[in-house]
């Protein structure tokens, strides 16, 4: 099993999000990446972008690993209009065997820096 903890799962432009993955399986794992990004619901063109990947190695059949990314200051924030929608995401995925993986993904909010408010 893969589970993903954050340390806050509302995060400011500009600050870190910190977290914990742990891996608990028969057997390793192929290595692990993290990834933070955004897409958007709604009318209009849908719009993605992967910000920050982390690669944190292989983990044994039994492992925690620690991570930090940096959130840009130049990237949109959480939205939630009647049009369209901003979500934010992080993704922790690990490939196990030939064609198998394993995935957890976990929505956070980013909001504006406290400054520019």
């Amino acid at each position: 099993m893969l589970y993903l903890t954050l340390k806050d799962s509302v995060v400011e432009l500009g600050k870190s999000v910190t977290g914990q993955v742990t891996w608990q399986s028969s057997q390793p794992s192929q290595p692990l990446t993290v990834k933070l990004g955004w897409h958007t619901e709604g009318r209009g063109s849908k719009q993605k972008q992967t910000v920050v990947t982390l690669e944190l190695g292989q983990l044994s059949a039994s492992d925690v690993r620690s991570f930090q990314c940096h959130l840009p200051r130049e990237v949109p924030v959480s939205f939630d209009g009647k049009l369209f929608r901003v979500i934010w995401e992080l993704r922790a995925e690990v490939r196990v065997g030939i064609l198998g993986s394993k995935k957890q993904t976990v929505p956070i909010r980013v909001i504006p820096r406290r400054s520019q408010l």
